[in-house]
């Protein structure tokens, strides 16, 4: 089994072993990789794993949220060039740019100021 991504983040330096149950991890030199699809009610939509070997590589994102964050990015260009948005809606649109992911109430808040600028739902 491989460590989750962030084992090596700065707060776990140093205490990997802790975090991690002190197992060394070997990474697989494979290059042939599935993807399984985790169980109805799985944290996760599907992982993808060696062919040879079983080794988990990463997990993978569901067709849902990529559709998701995709409708996200559409309206944040679109409210990047929108005139009349007040400073805290130009610096709040501004920061989300600059982000990879956003929460559930940022997602909501950029939603509700597409609506207000330009009337409905965007187009990926």
């Amino acid at each position: 089994m491989n460590p989750p991504e962030n084992a090596n983040a700065p707060l776990a330096k140093g205490r990997r072993g802790e975090l991690t149950g002190g197992a060394g991890y070997a990474t697989c030199s494979h290059s042939a990789t599935s993807t399984e699809e985790m169980r109805c009610g799985h944290t996760h939509h599907a992982r993808e794993v060696c062919t040879h070997c079983g080794a988990f590589i990463r997990w993978l994102p569901s067709p849902r949220g990529i559709e998701r964050r995709k409708m996200d990015c559409a309206m944040l260009a679109k409210l990047l060039t929108a005139e009349g948005l007040s400073t805290w809606e130009a610096r709040f649109v501004e920061s989300l740019a600059r982000q990879k992911k956003f929460s559930p109430k940022q997602e909501q808040c950029l939603g509700r100021l597409y609506r207000r600028n330009f009337g409905g739902p965007a187009l990926p």
